[in-house]
C-alpha cells in the first residue's frame, strides 16, 4: 500500500504538498514541527504518516497459505502530550532513584532504547503541544544530542555526543518491585546479558529495559512536534526554529471538504506529481544509513540539476538577509541544500522527470519550511526585508534586480508590487510569496506592530 492510499483511507482531506514537506523535512533533518489552527489535522497527519513508517509485512498462514500480513510495530513509535509543568528534562528522559536502584523511565527513553536495539529500523517520536512548556527547559539536552548526529567522513561511520542519564557507574534496571528477591534476580539477570545490551525481549514478548549511564540519539530517531499559538502556550526561541523544519497546516476549505466527505470529490489536487512519487522507507532513510553520506559540494556540483537556479536562489536569499538578524548560518545553507537534494532522489527513485518546475517546487518548499520561519519582529525591522522577499519571489525576478536591492535602490519594474493583489502565476515560488504578503499586509494593512511567520 502507499502512502497516498494510506492517508485516503484515513478519511480525512490533506494537502499533498504538506505531504511532500513531512517527507522531505524528516529526511533532511531530524526535526520537524508542524503548527497552524487547532484540529486542522496536523496530529494525525503526524500518526498517519509515523504509522505507515512503521508498517511491515509478516507471514500469516490463511488457510494453509502463507499470507504478508501488515503489522504495525508499535514499540517503533511513542505518541506523548507535553505537559504544562515539564521544567526540566525528567518529562522527557526520566531519572534515577539512588535509594531504590532502579530508573524511572519514560515512553521518550524507552523509543530511544528500542532505537537502539533495531538500529535499521526508522522510530518516530511524536510530541503533541510541544509549546504547553517551555522547550527551552525541557528539551534542550535532547534538542543538542541530536543536533550534534552527524557522519564522518573520516572514520566513515556515524558519530554523535552522548547525554548523561545518571552515575550509578553501570547499567540499572527501570522497573521496582515489591519482592526484594524478584529485584535481586531482575539484576542477576540484567548482569548476565551483554554490557551494551539495553532491551531485552522475553519469550512472552515483554520488554525489560536497562539503562545506561549515557545515551546517544541514534540516527534512526525522528522527532515530529505539534505547536498551537494562543494565549496558553509560550513562543520558540530562535535556537529551537534554526533547527527544525516549520509546516504549517490550516486545513482545507469548508466546501472541500464536505465535497470530500459525501464523495463528490476523491482528493484535491495541489501538486500535479504527488500520486506518483514513491514515499518509500528505503529512500526515506538513506538506504538505511539514515543520514546522508552526500555533501552540498556533491548536490551543488550535480549537473542533472539546473545549478543556475539553485545557486543564484540560495546566494540571493543569503544575500537579501545579510545585514538583518535572520542572516543565514552553515546549517541553514546545508540544510537547503539537501533538501533539495534529496527532493531529486525521490523523483529520480519514483521515475519522475525531475525539470526545472520540480526544482522550483522544491526552493519554494524549502524557503517556506526553513527560512521564514526564522523570521520575526517589529514592523520597522520586517517591513523592508518582506517587501525585498516578494520581489525576490516574483518570476521575473533577476540577478540585475538583487545588484540594485543590495545597493539600496528599489528597481523601477518592482516598485510597489507588495501592494498589488497576489496572482500565484507571477511568482516563481508562490507558496513562500503567498506566506510573506499574509505577513506584510498584517503590519501594513493591518497596522500590527509585530510580525511573525509562526
Amino acid at each position: 500500500m502507499s502512502l497516498q492510499t494510506h492517508l485516503q483511507n484515513s478519511r480525512l482531506l490533506f494537502n499533498q504538498e504538506n505531504v511532500i514537506d513531512l517527507y522531505l523535512s524528516l529526511k533532511t533533518s531530524p526535526i520537524t514541527i508542524f503548527t497552524g489552527i487547532s484540529g486542522s489535522g496536523k496530529t494525525k497527519l503526524a500518526q498517519l504518516f509515523t504509522e505507515y513508517m512503521v508498517t511491515t509485512l509478516h507471514p500469516v498462514t490463511i488457510a494453509g497459505t502463507p499470507m504478508p500480513s501488515p503489522v504495525i510495530e508499535r514499540q517503533r513509535f511513542s505518541f506523548v502530550s507535553v505537559r504544562p509543568d515539564w521544567l526540566d528534562n525528567k518529562g522527557v528522559l526520566g531519572y534515577y532513584n539512588p535509594l531504590l536502584g532502579v530508573y524511572s523511565i519514560t515512553p521518550i527513553l524507552q523509543l530511544l532504547l528500542n532505537a537502539l536495539n533495531e538500529p535499521n529500523e526508522p522510530h518516530f517520536l511524536v510530541l503533541d503541544e510541544m509549546n504547553l512548556a517551555k522547550a527551552e527547559y525541557y528539551f534542550s539536552d535532547f534538542l543538542s544530542a541530536l543536533e550534534s548526529r552527524r557522519y564522518s567522513p573520516t572514520t566513515g561511520s556515524y558519530e554523535a555526543e552522548s547525554i548523561n542519564l545518571h552515575n550509578a557507574g553501570s547499567r540499572v534496571i527501570a522497573k521496582n518491585y515489591a519482592d526484594p528477591n524478584d529485584k535481586i534476580q531482575a539484576i542477576a539477570e540484567m548482569n548476565s546479558l551483554p554490557d551494551n545490551l539495553y532491551v531485552h525481549v522475553s519469550s512472552t514478548l515483554e520488554r525489560k529495559y536497562f539503562i545506561p549511564e549515557s545515551i546517544v540519539i541514534p540516527p534512526n530517531l525522528y522527532v515530529i512536534g505539534t505547536i498551537n499559538i494562543d494565549e496558553s502556550t509560550y513562543r520558540f526561541s530562535p535556537k529551537i526554529i534554526d533547527r527544525a523544519h516549520v509546516i504549517e497546516m490550516n486545513g482545507t476549505t469548508t466546501e472541500d471538504y464536505i465535497n470530500y466527505l459525501t464523495g463528490t470529490i476523491s482528493t484535491i489536487t495541489t501538486h500535479s506529481s504527488f500520486s506518483g512519487l514513491d514515499f518509500n522507507k528505503r529512500d526515506f532513510t538513506h538506504g538505511n544509513r539514515f543520514i546522508s553520506t552526500r555533501t552540498e559540494a556533491i548536490i551543488l556540483s550535480d549537473t542533472s540539476i539546473n545549478q543556475n537556479i539553485l545557486q543564484e536562489t540560495v546566494t540571493h536569499l543569503g544575500g537579501l538577509l545579510l545585514d538583518s538578524p535572520f542572516r543565514f548560518s552553515y546549517r541553514t545553507t546545508n540544510r537547503l541544500i539537501q533538501f533539495i537534494g534529496n527532493g531529486k532522489d525521490l523523483w529520480d527513485n519514483s521515475h519522475i522527470p525531475f525539470n526545472d518546475d520540480s526544482l522550483l517546487f522544491l526552493l519554494d518548499s524549502a524557503i517556506l519550511l526553513k527560512v521564514l520561519p526564522r523570521l520575526h519582529g517589529q514592523r520597522r525591522l520586517l517591513e523592508p526585508l518582506l517587501k525585498n522577499l516578494i520581489y525576490f519571489c516574483r518570476s521575473t525576478f533577476t540577478n540585475a534586480h538583487y545588484v540594485e536591492i543590495i545597493s539600496g535602490r528599489i528597481p523601477d519594474d518592482l516598485k510597489g508590487l507588495e501592494s498589488q493583489p497576489f496572482v500565484k502565476s507571477d511568482y516563481r515560488y508562490p507558496r513562500a510569496a503567498l506566506t510573506i504578503f499574509k505577513v506584510y499586509n498584517s503590519l501594513v494593512k493591518g497596522n500590527a506592530n509585530y510580525g511573525s511567520f509562526i
